[in-house]
């Protein structure tokens, strides 16, 4: 194996570990704006809940969304989220969506992979290779 072909899986697993962070991100980023757009009924549902696990499964069939999205929401204080806070989510959302679809085009193009070799994108996608830091 050469150093270029090292530095391709490196790029390619950086790649995949960024995918799957950010895909998790995404994932709770869109729970959070279900909840932001039904906001004050989401509010009701926790007031009258005994207590978060009896609202869990509430918010989880109202949503339409998965135990985790329904933690973050149970974990958030939404009375706090102003328009603009709900545009920056939103933003986030629309972001994290962007970045997704290269890491996606990255790993499924080897040539992609290789153009990468080298470059600055290149070695902050290697970096990622091994986030724990170990070589």
């Amino acid at each position: 194996m050469t150093d270029d072909d090292d530095e391709v899986e490196a790029i390619a697993a950086g790649a995949r570990y960024l995918l799957r962070t950010q895909e998790e991100r995404a994932h709770l980023l869109d729970g959070l704006l279900k909840a932001l757009h039904q906001n004050e009924i989401v509010q009701a549902l926790i007031h009258v809940s005994e207590s978060a696990s009896e609202a869990q499964p509430r918010l989880m069939d109202l949503l339409n969304i998965d135990q985790v999205q329904a933690r973050a929401v149970l974990d958030m204080q939404l009375r706090r989220f102003a328009v603009a806070d709900r545009r920056a989510v939103a933003d986030e959302v629309q972001r994290l969506t962007a970045e997704i679809a290269e890491y996606e085009l990255i790993l499924d193009s080897p040539d992609k992979q290789r153009d990468l070799v080298g470059t600055k994108r290149g070695e902050e996608l290697a970096r990622y290779a091994h986030p724990d830091g170990l070589p």
